[in-house]
């Protein structure tokens, strides 16, 4: 089966109860950016998507349980800038 969307990380913001998700997108050759609300960590794909392409909408709620749990969250990941060999 090809792939034609790959999330790469979300990131919250729970004071407004928003959830973006940045990835790749296969068929376009370039990333994209969702705004989904979330409230309670409760991604609701069915709120405000009808903008988004539907097979979009669809690997998202694939991976909506992973979402959810915080697997994909930006501060999972450990992000280094440079490599500490070369530094020294």
């Amino acid at each position: 089966m090809e792939e034609k969307y790959r999330l790469m990380f979300v990131f919250r913001t729970r004071d407004i109860s928003m959830l973006y998700c940045i990835g790749m997108d296969y068929l376009k050759g370039a990333m994209f950016s969702v705004m989904l609300y979330s409230p309670n960590d409760d991604m609701q794909l069915d709120y405000n998507t009808g903008h988004y392409p539907k097979e979009l909408v669809n690997y998202l709620r694939l991976e909506k349980d992973k979402i959810d749990r915080g697997l994909y969250d930006i501060r999972m990941w450990k992000m280094d800038l440079y490599d500490e060999k070369v530094k020294k």
